[in-house]
C-alpha cells in the first residue's frame, strides 16, 4: 500500500449602544473566562438550530447557511461580564440585506423592564432592559445566555453581514460607569461581533471549513471529497486552502516539517493525528508533531484528493 501511494505521490473567512453595568460568575470557559478577569462583557450573534441551518460551530459561529426562502431565527447574546455583573443593556443589531419579521426579549426574570423594540421589517434592530426603574445603583444580574432574537427570511441567495457595533455602545457598571465591550475581531475593532449568512442549501456549505461542501463529503467518491465527516475539519489534508491535495503545496510541505530532521518550523496547518476510520484519510486535529505515520503516509493517501 505504502509503495502504491508513493507511486502515486511521484505521479504528480446602525450601530450597537449597549448599556450594561456588571454581577455574578461567568462561565468558566476559554475567552468568557478572560473576558471576566478583565472586566469586560463578551458579546455574540448566533442562529437557532434547525434543519435548515448550518453553522460552522455551535457556539459563537462566525458563518452560517440558511436553505433559501426559509426563515431563521438569530440571537443576540451576552457570554461573559465582570464579576460586579450588569443591571440594563440597550444594543442596535445591522443586518443590511436582510429584513427582520419579528423581535423578542428572552424571557430574563432578572431584566424585567424592556424597552420597546424597534426596526422590524427595517435592516436593523434595536432592543434593551433594565433590572429596575430606580436611582443609581441599581440591582445587577449575571446572567448569561440570549438577550434577544429575530427572525428573518432567507429570500434572496447570497451572502449577508450581521454585525454588532462598538463605537457609540455604552456599557455601564451599577452606577453608571463605562466598562469595556470584548471585541470577537481585531483590536480596536469597530465590532463586537459579526455572523455572515449566505443563504444556501446546507448540503453546499462547507460547514467544518475545511474546503469541501457537506455534499460532496457525504458523496461516495474520496477523490472528489467524499467519504469524510462533515463535520470533522481535519480530513481533507489540504494546507495553503486551495482546495486540492497536490505534491508541491501538500505533501512536500509536511516532508519539509517532519519532526524527525524538519527543514521548515512545526505549524499545525501541516499536522493531522490518527486516522478516526474507517478510512485512512479519515484523519484528526493536530497532535503537537509530524511524523511518518499520522503525518506524511496520510498526506499521500490523499493525493490529488480535490474538492474544487
Amino acid at each position: 500500500m505504502r509503495s502504491y501511494v508513493a507511486g502515486r505521490v511521484l505521479a504528480a473567512l446602525t450601530v450597537v449602544a449597549f448599556l450594561v453595568a456588571l454581577a455574578g460568575p461567568a462561565d468558566q470557559g476559554g475567552s468568557r473566562v478572560a473576558a471576566q478577569q478583565q472586566g469586560q462583557v463578551e458579546l455574540s450573534l448566533n442562529v437557532v438550530a434547525a434543519s435548515n441551518v448550518a453553522c460552522r460551530s455551535a457556539q459563537k459561529p462566525d458563518k452560517c447557511a440558511v436553505s433559501p426562502g426559509s426563515t431563521f431565527t438569530l440571537t443576540v447574546d451576552i457570554n461573559a461580564v465582570p464579576a460586579s455583573g450588569y443591571s440594563a443593556y440597550e444594543l442596535d443589531v445591522v443586518h443590511t440585506g436582510l429584513v427582520s419579521k419579528a423581535i423578542r426579549y428572552a424571557a430574563i426574570s432578572e431584566l424585567g423592564v424592556t424597552l420597546p423594540t424597534a426596526g422590524v421589517g427595517t435592516e436593523a434592530f434595536r432592543a434593551g432592559a433594565l433590572t429596575a426603574i430606580q436611582q443609581p445603583p441599581l440591582p445587577t444580574t449575571g446572567y448569561l445566555g440570549p438577550l434577544v432574537e429575530a427572525d428573518f427570511n432567507c429570500a434572496a441567495s447570497g451572502t449577508f453581514k450581521i454585525s454588532i457595533r462598538v463605537p457609540d455602545t455604552k456599557v455601564k457598571d451599577a452606577n453608571g460607569d463605562n466598562v469595556p465591550i470584548t471585541t470577537g475581531e481585531q483590536a480596536g475593532a469597530k465590532v463586537a461581533d459579526t455572523l455572515l449568512i449566505t443563504c444556501v442549501d446546507p448540503l453546499d456549505f462547507d460547514k467544518d471549513g475545511d474546503g469541501c461542501t457537506t455534499r460532496r463529503e457525504l458523496g461516495p467518491d474520496e477523490r472528489l471529497g467524499g467519504r469524510r465527516d462533515p463535520n470533522n475539519p481535519w480530513d481533507f489534508y489540504d494546507t495553503n486552502g486551495d482546495r486540492r491535495i497536490d505534491a508541491p503545496n501538500d505533501i512536500l510541505g509536511v516532508m519539509l516539517r517532519y519532526s524527525a530532521n524538519p527543514a521548515l518550523p512545526y505549524d499545525p496547518a501541516y499536522d493531522r493525528g490518527p486516522s478516526a476510520g474507517p478510512n485512512a484519510w479519515n484523519t484528526t486535529g493536530p497532535d503537537g508533531r509530524i511524523n511518518a505515520s499520522n503525518d506524511i503516509l496520510s498526506v499521500m493517501f490523499q493525493y490529488q484528493h480535490n474538492c474544487r
